[in-house]
C-alpha cells in the first residue's frame, strides 16, 4: 500500500481509494438499491458522487442534520448540489 499525501497519489493494491470504494458499492448493492440519506454535507456529497459513478440504483433522501454545521449553511449547500446534479 502506497500513500503519498504531498502529491495526492493514493494506491491501494494497485487501485485508487475511489476505485476500491466504487467496487465495494457495486459488490454490496442491495436488490432494491441503496437508501442514501443526504444532508448536503461533504460526506453526503462524496457518497452521492461515488454511488453515481458506481452506476448502482439508489434513492437519495434529504435528511436535515445540524451536527457540526448551521442549518442555513446546510440548506444552501444542498440547493447548490441539487442544481449541479
Amino acid at each position: 500500500m502506497v500513500i503519498k499525501s504531498s502529491s495526492f497519489q493514493y494506491d491501494l493494491f494497485g487501485k485508487s481509494f475511489e476505485d476500491v470504494a466504487i467496487s465495494i458499492i457495486q459488490q454490496y448493492e442491495p436488490p432494491g438499491g441503496y437508501y442514501l440519506a443526504f444532508s448536503g454535507g461533504k460526506d453526503s456529497v462524496v457518497i452521492y458522487d461515488l454511488a453515481q459513478r458506481a452506476g448502482v440504483k439508489f434513492t437519495s433522501y434529504f435528511s436535515m442534520t445540524t451536527v457540526g454545521s448551521k442549518v442555513g449553511e446546510t440548506c444552501s449547500c444542498r440547493w447548490r448540489w441539487k442544481r449541479m446534479w
